[in-house]
């Protein structure tokens, strides 16, 4: 018995053989000498359509750790997005969607975003929601940005009522 990959293979070869000599014989018939063909061009793509595909990804994430390379070495970041559930003059913790919840040292250095512009802790709340990038240093995270800040009821975005936070989460900093 043929594979299968072999027989469709062959079938291939058979249609693009066939497809090649029914154009070589409307070219003899014809009289006319083969012309190259326009190729079509893809329609340009909006800058909408482009930044969807360039950050559809990164805009669902709700958290992890990556390594950046700086002069002086690698640097360990994490990010979350989600819900403050717990906040205090030195730290804050958010929950994600799915249960994970986390807690990060904040401090004068931390740079503070609502609505695109630079705010102050005061926009900080328990049940807003926000994104939160943080610099790993041992098992300590600290929020060196902390932006997308407004009111998680607005938004329908908080999360449910009781989930259970994934294995290794953690909600102490």
């Amino acid at each position: 018995m043929i594979p299968r990959i072999a027989r469709l293979g062959a079938a291939g070869v058979l249609a693009v053989g066939a497809g090649v000599a029914g154009v070589a014989s409307a070219s003899a018939t014809s009289g006319a000498t083969p012309t190259a063909s326009a190729t079509a061009t893809p329609p340009p793509q909006t800058r909408q359509a482009h930044s969807q595909h360039r950050g559809g990804m990164l805009r669902r994430a709700l958290h992890g750790e990556f390594v950046v390379r700086q002069k002086a070495g690698f640097t360990t970041m994490a990010v979350q997005r989600g819900v403050i559930t717990e906040l205090s003059v030195t730290s804050l913790t958010v929950r994600s969607l799915d249960g994970y919840s986390h807690a990060y040292a904040i401090n004068d250095s931390t740079s503070l975003r609502a609505k695109g512009q630079a705010t102050n802790r005061d926009a900080l709340q328990t049940g807003e929601r926000a994104v939160v990038m943080a610099l790993k240093t041992g098992n300590r995270y600290t929020a060196t940005r902390i932006s997308g800040i407004r009111a998680a009821a607005a938004s329908g975005n908080s999360p449910k009522p009781g989930g259970t936070p994934s294995p290794g989460s953690t909600s102490s900093g």
